[in-house]
């Protein structure tokens, strides 16, 4: 059986935001990018070259443009340099690699966004500026070479535009990253914060189970060790109380312990207990001298969750009646309605025939942990006829006081022990 994972304060787990794996272009598409300037830009020249033109003059720098872009990404530094080489030989000899003015085209703007998207900032923005001054201080120089070739700026502008928008991409990829890496890290955190409060509920669980069952065991041996002369009947049923007491336990803590491990099916009987249980718990402690009375209202339902920390309230409030006063009258009350409340109430006892066990105090606090984990709160403390007293509301409290009638059926099983 696994057993369901408590509530965890504060706001709920982040789950991580799983992403559509993108994998990275190969370099078929750097290729296809250079293949196409040079196929767009300068094929259209070199078709049609000026009369006064080497013809091989164009298609070699055309090239030493456009090729480049086939690593750009790889190697964006080289790229940069080797297309600014071209279009400053370009520019030069008055040799036209694109129909365009100032050998317009996208191969210093794809460079710059290369190196925008690969390179550090700082590094990227002092490349492409020495490349793009470099470009355009020559395009004022050829001005004056050729005034026959109309030159312009166009060329800072490309430069300037590759590198913005490669470092916004650049931006947005690290920003994602980052988020990634925070949703990871919460989503780590949430996972240890369950399994700490579920290690907690465990020891919990172990404590109640643990505390419970050698409380009767102790106080059942005590019995028939004082009477195993006198009376050895009584004697015998203290040791059967003892051996009932103790397989009760170990098959809790076999329920217990289930949760622990990631199994589908464990062996039978073995799930955890829940209000139906609650009555053959009364009965236990009758057996190890405590009169002990059941009274149920209503019969509303509960998740098992909720059912089984009741179940644990009820029976460490009973533990600490039969360890600090035995020979005391216990009255536990259910009020099966919504919310859940739960009473647990001893008088003053009439007989204590033997020193009251000690208790670390840790059992409140659990009661109170287990009670607020449900929107509820617990209370006990010592009431107005010397007795103690301890109320606990699975959820907002109500005004109204509880309904006192007693429940007859199969929940209450023994509902009083006057033998005990």
């Amino acid at each position: 059986m696994t057993h369901p994972a408590p509530p965890v304060h504060g706001p709920a787990p982040v789950a991580p935001r799983r992403r559509p794996g993108r994998r990275a272009p190969g370099p078929w598409l750097d290729i296809a990018v250079a293949v196409a300037s040079f196929a767009l830009f300068t094929l259209p020249v070199v078709l049609s070259p000026p009369s006064d033109a080497h013809p091989l003059a164009t298609p070699l720098l055309g090239l030493l443009v456009a090729a480049p872009l086939a690593w750009a990404r790889r190697a964006p530094t080289v790229a940069l340099a080797l297309v600014s080489a071209g279009l400053v030989a370009a520019a030069l000899t008055g040799v036209r690699v694109t129909p365009f003015v100032s050998d317009l085209g996208p191969a210093l703007g794809v460079a710059a966004y290369a190196c925008a998207t690969r390179l550090p900032r700082r590094t990227a923005l002092i490349a492409v500026g020495a490349a793009a001054a470099v470009v355009s201080a020559t395009d004022l120089v050829a001005l004056h070479l050729w005034p026959d070739r109309d030159q312009d700026l166009v060329q800072l502008l490309i430069a300037g535009a590759g590198w913005f928008i490669g470092d916004v991409v650049r931006a947005r990829r690290g920003f994602a990253e980052a988020l990634a890496a925070e949703e990871e890290r919460l989503a780590r955190e949430a996972d240890a914060r369950i399994r700490a409060e579920e290690r907690l509920r465990v020891s919990r669980d172990v404590h109640d189970v643990v505390s419970h069952a050698l409380s009767l065991v102790a106080v059942r041996s005590g019995v028939g060790r004082v009477l195993l002369d006198d009376d050895p009947e009584q004697a015998r049923a203290a040791l059967a109380t003892i051996e009932e007491v103790s397989r009760r336990a170990l098959t809790e803590l076999r329920a217990v312990l289930a949760g622990l491990r990631d199994v589908g099916d464990t062996a039978p009987g073995t799930a955890e207990p829940t209000l139906d249980d609650v009555p053959a718990l009364v009965a236990s402690v009758g057996e190890a001298g405590v009169d002990a009375e059941l009274r149920v209202a209503g019969d509303a339902g509960y998740d098992r969750l909720l059912e089984t920390s009741a179940y644990r309230v009820v029976q460490e409030a009973l533990t600490n009646a039969v360890k600090h006063a035995p020979g005391a009258r216990v009255r536990v009350t259910l009020q099966r309605v919504r919310p859940l409340v739960v009473v647990v109430e001893n008088t003053s006892p009439t007989d204590r025939t033997g020193e009251p066990l000690t208790g670390s105090g840790s059992g409140l606090d659990g009661i109170r942990a287990r009670v607020e984990l449900h929107g509820g709160h617990a209370d006990a403390g010592p009431d107005d006829r010397g007795g103690w007293r301890v109320r606990a509301v699975f959820g907002p409290d109500v005004p109204a006081e509880l309904t006192e009638a007693p429940h007859t059926g199969a929940r209450a099983g023994q509902q009083r022990r006057p033998d005990a």
